[in-house]
């Protein structure tokens, strides 16, 4: 394989982990608003569970004052995404 050739795999192999990323983070906020409105109004053990996930989602977006779905959306591609850049170009080997 020609250099290029390896570095379009390996940046491609970075973009789609960081989509995931986004993907990961967004349906968890986005799920955790629906959990709420069905069981977010009573009282125990799952109840606490949804909100208290649903407040550690939004503490990025409090702090920074932004968009909570933005916010978590940079926030699961920097988190994926890194170590896979990080994988790919310092560990993976690809044959020649």
């Amino acid at each position: 394989m020609d250099k290029k050739h390896i570095l379009e795999k390996k940046l491609f192999a970075t973009a789609k982990a960081a989509v995931y990323g986004v993907i990961f983070f967004d349906g968890m906020l986005v799920l955790d608003n629906f959990a709420y409105q069905i069981w977010g109004k009573g009282s125990g053990l799952l109840t606490d569970i949804v909100t208290s996930l649903g407040w550690l989602l939004a503490l990025p977006a409090i702090a920074v004052g932004a968009n909570a779905l933005i916010v978590d959306g940079i926030l699961g591609a920097l988190l994926f995404g890194i170590p896979t850049f990080f994988w790919q170009f310092t560990i993976k080997e690809y044959e020649e």
